[in-house]
């Protein structure tokens, strides 16, 4: 139990296993190096991470790398939040593996650039976008299951090879969107 962050990393953040239960009053789990590129990321291969946070539940300067293991997410369920994402990368969010649940009062899933999901399974509740890049998502293998959304998967380039995708969303399932939102279809 953390008043602010639960676990921070500077450089990254790996789990390979165990059982990490974390409430934080600000982010779940961090890593915030900005001054090195190869650094600020986080992996998980395995074990069961459990996360309540008050803003976002995982959040990596650069990469999420999510290879196996059990991750669950609750973000912004209580009090204010600047941000009450799942899961950012503000790079990167991999996902090749593992079971996933998040439920967030904004975005589940979120990359300031790039999503890719080539596995895993996924259950995913979102206040606003459940699955969000701003530039590219692409989903080659795995189950996603979106339970409540705005907007279920939007990017400015969605690319969908593969998988099992059920999305519940109040506004548009699928939203190719511009960066800068001046550009959409439908």
């Amino acid at each position: 139990d953390a008043i602010d962050d639960g676990v921070r990393g500077k450089d990254y953040v790996v789990i390979e296993g165990g059982h990490i239960d974390v409430t934080a009053g600000d982010d779940g789990i961090k890593s915030d190096n900005d001054e090195d590129a190869e650094r600020g990321y986080i992996a998980i291969a395995d074990g069961l991470v459990e996360v309540a946070s008050v803003n976002d539940g995982l959040q990596a300067e650069t990469d999420v790398l999510i290879s196996g293991g059990t991750v669950e997410i609750s973000a912004g369920a209580t009090g204010d939040s600047d941000s009450a994402r799942g899961i950012v990368g503000d790079v990167l969010v991999a996902i090749t593996g593992g079971t996933i649940k998040a439920d967030a009062a904004d975005d589940a899933v979120h990359s300031n650039s790039t999503v890719t999901i080539d596995g895993g399974d996924l259950t995913l509740a979102s206040g606003d976008d459940a699955i969000h890049g701003d530039l590219f998502v692409t989903i080659d293998a795995g189950s996603i299951l979106i339970t409540e959304s705005f907007e279920g998967i939007e990017s400015e380039v969605i690319t969908i090879n593969g998988g099992f995708i059920d999305v519940t969303s109040s506004d548009d399932g699928l939203n190719v969107a511009g960066a800068d939102d001046a550009t959409t279809a439908d």
